[in-house]
């Protein structure tokens, strides 16, 4: 059971940490802490709307779909330095 589950588990459980990984300590980190707080929130109860109304093809479409927008729109944050380092006053 565990072969089975723990590829699944890995492809799940990675994205979240090496885009924190990605991010470094800059001020957006806290805001990716809450955002993945939300969507936490969120994506269980529609996720499962959509699977009993169009089927778990779909959901798992728009998760695919999801998971390749956010590698386009976040390609490389460390690259832009300005949101990361806080300015001195």
């Amino acid at each position: 059971m565990v072969a089975i589950v723990a590829p699944a588990s890995l492809a799940l459980g990675l994205p979240f940490p090496l885009g924190l990984s990605r991010m470094g300590a800059g001020g957006f980190l806290p805001w990716a802490w809450a955002l993945n707080g939300a969507f936490s929130v969120v994506s269980t109860p529609l996720a499962n709307l959509i699977a009993l109304r169009m089927g778990y093809s779909r959901v798992l479409l728009a998760a695919l779909l999801l998971y390749v927008t956010c590698l386009i729109a976040f390609p490389n944050p460390r690259e832009n330095h300005r949101w990361q380092q806080p300015t001195p006053p």
